[in-house]
């Protein structure tokens, strides 16, 4: 059976309750900073504006602040609650979304410098629209993966997971044709450089993304699929050893 949001609230500690609710709301907020920075990054990537940079920083102030927030909350309720089963899967699982959080925000603050030293060099514009094109599908993406947060909705969060795959095949493909735009014309090669370096975070907030929904269905399904080519038989000869 699946948690629901509402099980969260059932325990005979009113305290502990609380403390769950401060944490997710905690985790949310530092969410919603790091998709406000990503959508800040694609957006100055967009227009060439090397303006954003202030802001961007100030946000992944924000982002690095909440993740030691968040990690001093999960060690107190481990050490004072000691929480079991369900809870204890949830408490684990926020511990590490938020790792993939602070990367996301590390990811998004560096295509937003990018774009900042991009700007009096613009790339070629067919080029950049790959780029703006595959940083809006990772926003949609990750937004997608902290909805699926919100509502404990593992279905939602199995597709995010499944939808990365094809963010990955653009990533690839639009790669390829940086490669072509270099060979094209050798003068643009410092400038599409910088671009490939976009690309390449922008994929790896997807895979961020795809983590974070991993770690979802682990809270609300006990289930570890993130290795999905590694059976229990394989983990107890590894222990057997």
């Amino acid at each position: 059976m699946d948690l629901k949001s509402s099980d969260l609230n059932q325990h005979i500690s009113s305290q502990f309750n609380e403390e769950l609710e401060t944490l997710r709301t905690h985790v949310l907020k530092m969410a919603g900073l790091v998709e406000r920075n990503l959508r800040t990054a694609i957006s100055a990537l967009e227009s060439m504006d090397s303006s954003a940079i202030s802001s961007l920083e100030q946000g992944e102030q924000q982002i690095n602040a909440f993740e030691l927030v968040v990690d001093r909350e999960v060690m107190n309720i481990i050490a004072l609650r000691q929480p079991a089963a369900a809870d204890l899967r949830v408490v684990m699982a926020i511990s590490k979304i938020v790792r993939d959080l602070e990367r996301m925000g590390d990811e998004a603050h560096k295509v937003g410098r990018l774009a900042g030293e991009m700007a009096s060099d613009p790339p070629p514009a067919a080029a950049l629209n790959l780029s703006v094109s595959l940083g809006r599908q990772v926003a949609d993406l990750v937004k997608r993966a902290v909805d699926s947060f919100v509502r404990l909705d593992a279905d939602e969060a199995n597709e995010v997971r499944t939808d990365d795959k094809a963010i990955d095949s653009d990533y690839e493909a639009s790669v390829r044709a940086m490669v072509t735009f270099m060979i094209e014309d050798p003068r643009s090669i410092g400038r599409v450089v910088k671009l490939l370096w976009v690309f390449r975070s922008l994929e790896r907030i997807g895979d961020h993304a795809t983590n974070i929904s991993e770690q979802l269905i682990y809270a609300v399904r006990g289930k570890d699929i993130r290795h999905d080519d590694v059976s229990e038989t394989d983990m107890q000869n590894l222990v057997d050893e």
